[in-house]
Parts: structure tokens; sequence; C-alpha cells
């Protein structure tokens, strides 16, 4: 142990206490938050791993199958660290404050093992043994962080366990907002689409019309259902505008087949005051369509999108071609559409701030 790795771990115990005290518990509140059930049991298992690092670090030298079982703690944690990367990016945003902190030390990490490896794996080539090591002030410095890393692990292990009987109670929603889409209303041409229009058979319908049926079931408790059947959503963090700047950009873009058909579209901003509009009016229930109220052909569509990009339009994409690739796929999803109209969110009050595709392409380009 070196005074080199002596202040890496060191740095490394106090970005873990700083993370876990002010992101965790200060900031995020994360032993409040159901949703954070499954990374709290990943704090928790890491801490513990912590603990056991620092108690060895600081008391031990181990030797031959115990210093294997060091390494293997070691990867481990590297593998729990990764996991808990992809749950935090999939279940809350991170401020970029605690982002930075993961970075550094995720780098720091690597430095320690890179000092630590070559003496463990020395260790592990020797017969197997558990000597004492003497570090002084440094061994009663590790043994404390051993304890605030165990002690908060219990903590998030209590807290996982909290959170999961809360996901468990019975408490009855006013509302239920279930996420359908306009491929509901199945494959049509130019006739428009209100709430009060039937359905044509196909994929789309058959995969909405489940969708909605599972929500359905929440009327039976007296609850009020409400199913939002969203068309294609306009903002640059993701959709499908996002796969189309690309090769606009370069000015490789175009009609899809013949353009003529219909794209029912709403802007990300007003989705979402939708959803809050819709929550609030407790009138407003069944379907809802989440639509502006001027559709367009896509034709129009990609038009508008060329003269906000300041790019031409000029290379169409045969509609031959795309049922070769994507068969019924591309039939239904790309060379088809819904005019469909918002007559429910119009007649209960709610205000498009983008009702033509032009403001939004400004709000968003």
């Amino acid at each position: 142990m070196t005074p080199l790795l002596w202040t890496l771990v060191a740095i490394q115990i106090a970005m873990g206490a700083f993370d876990t005290v002010y992101h965790h518990e200060l900031t995020e509140r994360l032993a409040w938050r159901t949703s954070q059930q499954n990374e709290l049991r990943l704090h928790s298992i890491r801490n513990f791993f912590y603990a056991l690092l620092f108690l060895v670090l600081g008391w031990i030298e181990p030797h031959g199958i115990w210093a294997m079982v060091i390494i293997a703690v070691l990867a481990a944690e590297i593998v729990i660290t990764l996991m808990d990367f992809v749950e935090e990016d999939l279940s809350r945003k991170l401020p970029a404050s605690e982002r930075v902190n993961h970075t550094v030390m995720a780098i720091n990490y690597g430095a320690i093992l890179a000092l630590l490896l070559p003496a463990l794996i020395d260790w592990a080539m020797r017969p197997a043994d558990v000597r004492l090591a003497d570090h002084g002030y440094l061994a009663i410095a590790a043994t404390l962080a051993a304890i605030g890393a165990a002690l908060f692990g219990l903590r998030d292990v209590f807290a996982a366990s909290r959170l999961a009987r809360l996901a468990r109670l019975a408490i009855k929603p006013a509302v239920l907002v279930n996420g359908s889409a306009i491929g509901w209303y199945g494959l049509w041409q130019d006739q428009p689409l209100t709430e009060s229009a039937k359905a044509h058979a196909c994929f789309s319908h058959a995969l909405c019309e489940a969708w909605e049926g599972a929500a359905r079931a929440a009327e039976a408790h007296g609850v009020r259902v409400v199913y939002l059947r969203t068309g294609l959503v306009l903002g640059t963090e993701g959709g499908m505008i996002t796969r189309m700047l690309t090769p606009f950009e370069f000015g490789l873009g175009g009609p899809i087949g013949s353009g003529r058909q219909w794209m029912s579209w709403i802007e990300r901003d007003d989705l979402i005051r939708l959803i809050a509009h819709v929550i609030a009016h407790g009138q407003m229930a069944g379907p809802i369509n989440a639509t502006a109220p001027i559709p367009v052909t896509n034709e129009r569509f990609t038009a508008e999108l060329a003269r906000r990009l300041h790019r031409p339009a000029v290379f169409r994409m045969p509609d031959a071609l795309l049922r070769r690739i994507g068969g019924d796929f591309a039939s239904e999803l790309l060379l088809a559409g819904q005019r469909v109209l918002p007559n429910k969110a119009l007649s209960n009050g709610f205000v498009f701030r983008h009702e033509t595709l032009r403001s939004a392409f400004d709000a968003i380009l």
C-alpha cells in the first residue's frame, strides 16, 4: 500500500460520501422515490463491497485464495457500477454535478485498480493466508469509512424495502391517462377523424386496442380513464424528427412515397400541456386525440422541414422500395396515415401554442 494508493482511496471515499449525502439524500432524495428501488438495491450491494474492501485495505494482507476473493469483489464492483449507470439513465435524469462526480469516481477507481491489482495478483500466487497489516492511523480512517459505507448500505436496503411496500399500497388514482396512439383508427385516406370515428382493422389498431383494453379495466374501479391517442410528437430530443434531421441537413431528404399520406403531429410541449389539461379537467374521459388542429400531408411536412433547415428536399423515397424492404410494416406506418383532429381537446378549452407545423418547426429547430 503506497502513499499514492492511499491518497486515491481517500479521494474515492470523499467523493463517495459527497455523492451519497448531497445527491442521494439531500437533493435527489432517492429513499423516498418509489421509482428508485432497483437503484437503491444496487447502491446497497456496492456499499457493502466498499465496506469489505476498506477493512481489508486497512487491516489485513490476503494471500492465495483470499486475494482472489478480493479481486473478484473488485470486479463485481465494476459490474454493479455499470448496472447502476444503466438503471439511473432509465429511471431518472441525473443532475450535472452527479454525472460529473460519477465520471471522476470511475476514473479514480481505475487508477486504484492499476495500483492495487499487481499487488493482489502477487499475493494470489502465494499460499493461502491472512496476515495482519499495520497501517496506523490510516487503518482507523479505513475502518471509519467501512462503517459509514455499511451504514448507508443498510439504509438503502431498508429504504428499498419500504418503497416496495409503498408501491403496493392500494391507493386508487383519480384518473388514469393511457398513452395510446392515433394508429387506433387504422388506415384511412383523406377522411377527417375525430374521437367518434370508427376503426379499420390492421396491426396498429389491434395493438392500440389491446393497450387501451388493458387500461379499460380501471373504469370498473371508479377511475376516470383517458385514452390519449397521440400523433407524431415533434421535438429534437427524440422521436421521428431526430431521425429525419441528418439526411435533411445533408440535402438528402424528400417525400416518402407519393407524399399524399397524412401526418397528424403535435409539438412536444403542447403534448405535455394537454396531458396536464386532461388531468385537471374531470369531465374529460375516454379517447382524446393528442394532435395539432392542422394535420399535413407528408409532402407538406417535408417541404416545411426543408424550408426551416434551408435545404432542398428532392430525394423522394420510392414506395416500391419501402414495401420491398419493410413489407406491410412500411405500407401501414410509412406509406399510409390518418387525418386526425383534436375535437375533444378544443371543445374542452385547450389552446394549442403551435397549431401550424411552421410554428412548431420555428420553435424547436
